[in-house]
């Protein structure tokens, strides 16, 4: 029988643990702020999809003059021609538009 009132005293117990338990539990959130994690991160670096298109154009042009290269001066200016294109095309538009 003692073990009876033993396990009837450590229930009370238990219940009283458990309701200060959930009184010490965080309050909800409002529904509007329920999916946000947290603060926001603060954006650090801004996108590069500019730097990927020129990145890209330059193989490209890297690939054109290395595959029309004839002679071995051709190839060693593969490189700086495939930099400096879109300044040339540049320079070539102005003087078509403006003469």
């Amino acid at each position: 029988m003692e073990s009876d009132t033993r396990v009837g005293v450590a229930g009370v117990a238990g219940v009283a643990a458990d309701a200060a338990a959930v009184d010490a539990a965080p309050k909800r959130k409002a529904w509007r702020d329920s999916w946000r994690p947290g603060p926001m991160p603060r954006q650090t670096a801004a996108p590069a999809g500019g730097g990927a298109v020129y990145g890209l154009g330059m193989m490209g042009a890297l690939v054109y003059y290395l595959r029309s290269a004839e002679t071995g001066r051709d190839y060693v200016l593969a490189f700086p021609r495939a930099s400096v294109w879109p300044a040339l095309i540049v320079y070539k538009l102005l003087k078509h538009f403006y003469g």
